[in-house]
């Protein structure tokens, strides 16, 4: 795909983020509409947004996804601290994806019909992707100046 075929504001960490997460054949749907709604593919970066969240599992066994143990925390943290409706509006999103995703795939396992279902699911799936792609937009720089590929955040 040529650059001249992003959205004007798509910038490159966005790009690498695009390559990365859809840049195989079987995920040109997804990639084409994620560069269709100009949106940033943020994948795992909702793993982070806790409030609190615990140092170890059990223990002496890390949480890996306490993002206060990473070189990125402070970004997250200050992310939070600036702009807490955002926070907590990324929260709010991603409980809504996993509850629609939950309620489809047990009607899935129920053998009921799902179409209505599929469709929350997708819908809150594509309200996450708006949001976390408002977040991306903020702490990707801060990342960046601050040395640290915004790709990884995302991997998890």
């Amino acid at each position: 795909m040529s650059k001249e075929s992003f959205p004007n504001d798509y910038p490159d960490y966005g790009i690498r983020n695009l390559d990365y997460f859809f840049g195989r054949e079987a995920d040109s749907k997804t990639r084409a509409e994620y560069l269709r709604r100009g949106l940033i593919p943020t994948n795992n970066l909702s793993v982070y947004f806790v409030d609190e969240p615990l140092a170890e599992l059990a223990p002496g066994i890390p949480n890996t996804y306490d993002y206060r143990q990473k070189p990125f925390g402070a970004t997250i943290q200050n992310f939070k601290q600036a702009h807490p409706d955002l926070w907590e509006a990324a929260k709010a999103s991603a409980q809504e994806t996993t509850s629609a995703m939950r309620q489809h795939t047990k009607a899935l396992l129920e053998h009921t019909d799902a179409t209505d279902l599929q469709m929350a699911a997708d819908q809150a799936s594509w309200n996450k992707a708006e949001i976390y792609d408002r977040v991306f937009r903020i702490i990707a720089p801060q990342l960046q100046a601050a040395g640290i590929d915004p790709l990884e955040v995302c991997k998890a």
